[in-house]
């Protein structure tokens, strides 16, 4: 009787494991120094969304945040100079949480020291070695980060109790979910059943079998493929960035037949495809909401 209660146990909790949807999937790609893409989507329960340029000296900076308990906390962004940062939840989540110290980076907080400032992954993570700065996770946040750069170099940084573990790019492409980057090196098989294991299956395999003729269209598809339409972390959002033309592609609630542009150095959002008439939107101070395109959608 009791090895059968616990069969049953372990059978509830991997069905229950089977069904979670998490938030979020990243990829960077490199087919050439003409080609590379960034993409993300973010995928969480209905809430608001806000597109922001922001400006610190003459770097510009799009980014994404959400509403969440009446605050917008950004989760992706790229800057002027083509660097991106993506910050995504990570499973298994932490159970405790401790405020950081003096010494202290959240992980969070390195999103926005990393989007504001950097242009090289190499180089910002040069500094956090230098500086022996320990980064802890937000408090109620366990999370991971993605950077790339558009001089070929990509890396995922998650914390541990000693250093940070960093995930570079290989065979020029990088994808990152929500089990530890980590459990994927050496092609072991310790992510079969982690959170997210199954998008990030059909992005690797999408990549490898789309390398040499990646662009713009692969990437659109790749996030259509990997989106979530169903559970409570739908994919609310898609972005395709180009770090080299500094656009990127936004596609809102999962209609990828209405897809937006924005022009990072023109600090414009416009329709791209699918809508009847063209449409240009000036960022303002308050950023452009989610339900704002919406209103041209439907």
């Amino acid at each position: 009787m009791k090895i059968r209660l616990n069969i049953t146990y372990v059978i509830t909790l991997l069905l229950l494991l089977s069904y979670k949807n998490f938030a979020c999937s990243s990829f960077v790609i490199y087919p050439d120094t003409n080609r590379i893409l960034y993409g993300m989507n973010f995928d969480y329960p209905e809430t608001e969304i806000k597109f922001e340029i922001k400006t610190k000296d003459s770097l510009k900076i799009f980014d994404l945040s959400f509403l969440k308990f009446g605050y917008f906390y950004s989760t992706v962004g790229m800057n002027s100079n083509g660097f991106f940062s993506s910050c995504q939840m990570l499973y298994p989540e932490l159970k405790e949480y401790s405020p950081p110290e003096d010494t202290e980076t959240t992980i969070g907080n390195l999103y926005y020291e990393s989007i504001f400032t950097s242009d090289n992954v190499h180089s910002l993570l040069n500094s956090i070695k230098q500086s022996r700065r320990k980064i802890v996770h937000n408090n109620g946040s366990t999370l991971h980060n993605i950077f790339a750069d558009k001089f070929g170099n990509a890396a995922v940084f998650e914390i541990s109790d000693s250093f940070p573990i960093i995930t570079y790019a290989k065979d020029n492409f990088l994808v990152m979910t929500n089990f530890p980057n980590r459990l994927s090196l050496n092609n072991t098989k310790s992510n079969e059943d982690g959170i997210g294991s199954k998008r990030y299956k059909i992005a690797t395999q999408i990549i490898t079998d789309n390398y040499n003729s990646f662009g713009i269209e692969e990437g659109l598809q790749l996030l259509k493929e990997i989106s979530q339409t169903e559970g409570e972390y739908k994919t609310l959002c898609s972005m395709l960035f180009d770090p080299v033309t500094l656009e990127i592609f936004v596609i809102i609630d999962h209609n990828f037949e209405k897809i937006w542009r924005v022009d990072l150095n023109k600090e414009v959002i416009t329709s791209y495809r699918g809508f009847d008439e063209k449409i240009v939107l000036p960022f303002q101070n308050k950023g452009i909401l989610g339900s704002d395109l919406e209103k041209y959608m439907y």
